[in-house]
């Protein structure tokens, strides 16, 4: 399985079917929501991950959650099911950056604006193409707004991730054009999206 879920925007599933059967919802998450977020991310990434290094990952930085920084996940019920416990299917992340503080000293080459950034979104593959990714991006675009003075959202991925480009496009993202250094990442790897609220 790559790492980049090919991008197939024909491809929608017939989401009456998915909703006859499931209650779907959207919250902010809960530190032991970090397992399932690690598992989808294993799932993700195929036969070469290493759950266990996802797993210590997402412990870190679901436990560190504060006012700018929020993991969302969606969760369904089975509808014929009155047992039917919640089951995270996904999750999305969105982190204010503030490249003037300490913390980000250490990254003396970055060029990238403070702000918020989405830096992360996993839908278990059995749910992909039902729109599910496309709310875990509204609500936390949706939570920054309502939560900050902010104007804008940024988004960066790496230039071979179409996928992640074209779903971003079609929400409204637009590129900016240069080559960016996000952190530590090198700016040939780093391509920078942003999107007016």
């Amino acid at each position: 399985m790559a790492f980049f879920v090919e991008y197939e925007p024909d491809n929608k599933r017939d989401h009456s079917d998915f909703y006859n059967k499931f209650d779907l919802y959207l919250r902010q998450s809960v530190f032991e929501d970090y397992i399932e977020a690690a598992k989808i991310t294993t799932a993700r990434e195929g036969e070469k991950a290493d759950h266990n290094k996802n797993l210590e990952l997402f412990k870190k930085h679901f436990g560190r959650k504060s006012g700018k920084n929020e993991y969302f996940v969606a969760c369904i019920k089975d509808k014929n099911d009155p047992y039917s416990i919640e089951k995270v299917i996904g999750y999305s992340h969105i982190e204010y950056c503030d490249f003037t503080t300490e913390e980000y000293k250490q990254y003396i080459d970055h060029n990238t604006p403070s702000g918020w950034y989405l830096l992360g979104l996993g839908v278990y593959p059995e749910f992909r193409r039902l729109g599910i990714g496309t709310k875990l991006t509204e609500i936390r675009m949706k939570w920054a707004r309502d939560n900050s003075d902010e104007k804008k959202v940024y988004f960066y991925t790496n230039p071979q991730n179409i996928t992640s480009q074209k779903f971003h496009e079609e929400l409204g993202y637009k590129r900016i054009e240069g080559e960016w250094i996000f952190k530590d990442r090198p700016s040939f790897k780093t391509i920078l999206f942003e999107i007016d609220f």
